[in-house]
């Protein structure tokens, strides 16, 4: 995991979707401290694994959700509806809800 982060510091996008699988359930924050240092495109294949994954608790979902609600800008509202169409119905109803209201408190 830290060669994959040191990888992801060079600018080594594609290091994102492996964190975002090898990362420990519970330190998504680790993640979130790069909202705003690389662009979001970079970062979301490590959200939409950490979103997805059956081992991460509910709670650091819905606390990811709202670091992600607080970027508020199109691209990351666009992600979040992408999350709920891939999640189709495994998504929880708590996460769910959590998605679709932080997608309507982002502006257009």
């Amino acid at each position: 995991l830290e060669k994959l982060f040191l990888a992801l510091d060079r600018g080594n996008m594609e290091a994102s979707a492996a964190i975002g699988k090898a990362i420990a359930p519970n330190d998504s924050n680790r993640l979130l401290k790069y909202l705003g240092k690389l662009p979001f495109r970079s970062l979301s294949a490590a959200f939409v694994q950490v979103l997805q994954r059956k081992d991460v608790p509910e709670s650091a979902k819905l606390e990811l959700v709202s670091h992600l609600e607080e970027v508020g800008t199109g691209e990351v509202k666009g992600f979040l509806g992408d999350v709920i169409a891939a999640g189709g119905g495994t998504l929880s109803p708590n996460l769910s809800r959590a998605l679709l209201r932080a997608m309507q408190e982002i502006a257009n």
